[in-house]
């Protein structure tokens, strides 16, 4: 189990209200932010958790029927392909074959991401983590805090100010940022 990382609110100026742009775009409020600076999550933020482990399940049902029917299709010309003369078949088949490898790739991510979302939805607290958020340069959505990356949102992404000191609120399983504010000296 991972042990959580606190932060002294002896030693931290605490802010009264969150970040505009960050409360935006992370979507959490004020008390949000009290119940995460105290180590837990709220109903709101479980729920937050829960609609991206609910869309990852419909994700992972979308790709999962998809792959069904790629399945049956390659059944069905297995059936008529009878020589190999016909190269329409065998190129149909070929195609196939190469979506249904696609397909059970995507279909087995979005598998994992749900049971990992999963996972943080049981959860009562949630981590912190206090340090520089370094952005990406490369266009991609990651921000890392000392050792731990986090791949936020777009919209969230865009609200972080790149080498600016935080206090990042996550749930550790899928390192889902859901509460942050910049650290005052």
């Amino acid at each position: 189990m991972y042990q959580q990382e606190r932060t002294s609110e002896e030693t931290q100026p605490q802010r009264q209200t969150p970040d505009p742009k960050l409360s935006l775009a992370l979507r959490f409020t004020a008390e949000d932010l009290i119940a995460n600076r105290r180590g837990w999550l709220t109903d709101h933020q479980r729920e937050m958790v829960n609609i991206r482990r609910r869309n990852a399940m419909l994700k992972f049902s979308a790709f999962a029927v998809l792959l069904a029917g790629v399945v049956l299709a390659w059944t069905l010309i297995l059936n008529r392909l009878t020589t190999m003369d016909d190269l329409l078949l065998v190129a149909i088949f070929g195609a196939l074959l190469v979506a249904i490898s696609v397909l059970m790739s995507y279909t087995w991510h979005h598998f994992q991401w749900w049971q990992v979302l999963r996972e943080d939805s049981k959860l009562e607290t949630l981590l912190s983590i206090s340090g520089r958020a370094i952005k990406s340069s490369d266009g991609t959505p990651q921000i890392t805090v000392d050792d731990v990356i986090f791949y936020p949102e777009k919209k969230a992404f865009k609200a972080f100010k790149d080498d600016e000191l935080y206090i990042i609120y996550y749930v550790p399983y899928s390192k889902t940022i859901l509460a942050a504010h910049p650290v005052e000296v």
